[in-house]
């Protein structure tokens, strides 16, 4: 999709017919006092007639609610498109990338090829920057379509071709081109991780991760080196590959690195993502029911492979190394049974007690390698427990972290504010350790219902290098969804590129 951004003014694009569809943006209960410079305008050069939707309560701009004005000037075909934006005193960022997201499917819809938008106007307390990126980015992600295992992917709508925003101010097109360019680019990178996280277990699998992280890294001049079965025990990466037992699909440890062409790395960053290319649960088999949603247990993986793939196209200076342990979990007759005690690549034992906590045993041994690179900090992103589902829903992921991480997980918990992708920190007291004692070795890998998500990352935290600020992000309850919202497509959502992207944008001053 091509964006552009040009100064212009709205009424005079309409009259001369130089698009398909205009949006525009209206807040609840809006008077002709309109907020926005191009919709006054706008409805000036109509005679009044968006107030007198409004007026009559024929709309009232409810987020996300969308009406259609198809103008009556002569020899003019273009319509108009308005969506309400929702209570004043309530509008975000967020909201702004909703009803971006929305519009975009809906001109979709309408078979429009080519729109042009002033919802980036909308700024409120908001910078332009901001309100391009927030725009282009809900666009770009609400028009997601996973068609790549169709045979006919042809759809019965016409994807669009063009954006252009729109803007009286020539003061900020710079502003607006910047935050326009930062939103087509982060919202491509979410769009690829989720298209990795949409492959099925019999395509993507760990080899099919590993040949794709690959491909990524030589197109961006990145770092890599995939370890694979036989290095890996060399190594003692005996969790990681206790896990892979059971499958012929053989294990692919991966990394990425990624470093700035021009400017001096201001942090190091180690990204670990599980990538479980296929969880059936091993000889603690889960039930039936749902077992297909299982191909998302590499979310994390997609995500971490997304984030270096954002990172590098905006040349952040960060040092940003990817761990991606992939592997399968089956119930073949190799398989790590439960009661099996297995030494660690840190060297501590594990008494698997059940073989269907096993994201837990591959992120063990990746945290342990991560200290080869004396990080700033270590972020973990794994769909991890179901637990966490059950305590946040789908609407935020767990945030888990050490003291040595506090200051980190504010920034993170901001970052989640900003982008929409909220995280909520549950606790990590020591009380918690004790459900992971065992008879039989130094822990052992589930320790029970109550608290099941943080005992979890009790567990992790275990192999995480004592001194260095670590975090956990659980995303069990946000990596897929099960119905299409306004940005977010029905399957994986991506969560997490974004997140992390802000974040480290944040972090650095960005």
């Amino acid at each position: 999709m091509e964006i552009h951004i040009q100064q212009g003014k709205l009424e005079e694009n309409i009259k001369e017919r130089v698009f398909d569809i205009a949006i525009l943006g209206v807040f609840e209960n809006e008077t002709s006092d309109f907020t926005s410079k191009s919709l006054q305008a706008v409805d000036s050069a109509l005679d009044g007639a968006i107030n007198g939707l409004l007026t009559r309560k024929e709309f009232v701009g409810k987020l996300n609610t969308i009406e259609i004005v198809r103008p009556d000037w002569k020899n003019s075909h273009s319509r108009l498109l308005i969506v309400g934006l929702g209570k004043k005193d309530e509008f975000s960022l967020e909201r702004l990338r909703q009803v971006s997201g929305k519009t975009a499917v809906r001109t979709r819809e309408l078979n429009c090829q080519e729109i042009v938008t002033t919802l980036h106007e909308i700024r409120l307390d908001n910078s332009a920057k901001d309100t391009a990126q927030a725009v282009i980015e809900g666009s770009i992600l609400g028009m997601y379509k996973f068609v790549e295992l169709k045979t006919d992917s042809r759809s019965e709508f016409i994807d669009i071709k063009k954006i252009l925003l729109l803007e009286r101010e020539m003061t900020v097109l710079d502003e607006i081109q910047e935050g326009a360019n930062i939103g087509k680019t982060i919202a491509e990178a979410t769009n690829f991780a989720r298209n990795l996280a949409n492959m099925p277990g019999n395509i993507a699998t760990p080899t099919y991760l590993a040949t794709k992280s690959e491909d990524l890294a030589i197109s961006l001049g990145l770092k890599y080196n995939i370890l694979d079965e036989e290095i890996a025990q060399e190594m003692g990466l005996n969790a990681y590959l206790s896990v892979a037992q059971g499958s012929d699909q053989p294990a692919k440890f991966i990394i990425l690195e990624y470093t700035p062409q021009e400017k001096e790395a201001l942090e190091t960053i180690v990204v670990i993502g599980k990538a479980i290319t296929f969880d059936s649960g091993g000889l603690s088999l889960k039930q039936k029911t749902g077992m297909e949603n299982m191909k998302y247990d590499k979310s994390g993986g997609c995500t971490v492979i997304g984030l270096i793939h954002a990172v590098s196209h905006l040349q952040l200076p960060i040092h940003l190394f990817a761990l991606i342990p992939a592997t399968e979990n089956l119930p073949g007759g190799k398989a790590i049974k439960p009661g099996d005690v297995i030494k660690s690549f840190s060297g501590k034992t594990i008494e698997v007690v059940n073989t269907d906590a096993e994201g837990r045993l591959v992120m063990a041994d990746a945290l342990t390698y991560a200290k080869k690179y004396s990080p700033t900090l270590v972020i973990d992103i794994a769909t991890l427990t179901g637990a966490i589902r059950i305590t946040l829903g789908a609407h935020a992921s767990g945030l888990m972290a050490n003291k040595e991480a506090e200051n980190f997980k504010k920034l993170l918990t901001s970052a989640g504010e900003k982008t929409g992708e909220r995280v909520w920190e549950l606790p990590l007291w020591k009380e918690y350790s004790t459900h992971l004692r065992s008879d039989f070795a130094d822990l052992k890998n589930v320790g029970g219902r109550e608290g099941a998500a943080i005992i979890a990352a009790v567990f992790l935290s275990e192999f995480v290098e004592k001194g260095t600020p670590w975090i956990h992000l659980d995303i069990a309850g946000t990596a897929r969804s099960d119905k299409k919202k306004a940005y977010i497509p029905k399957g994986a959502s991506g969560v997490g590129v974004r997140l992390l992207v802000q974040f480290i944008r944040d972090l650095i001053g960005n």
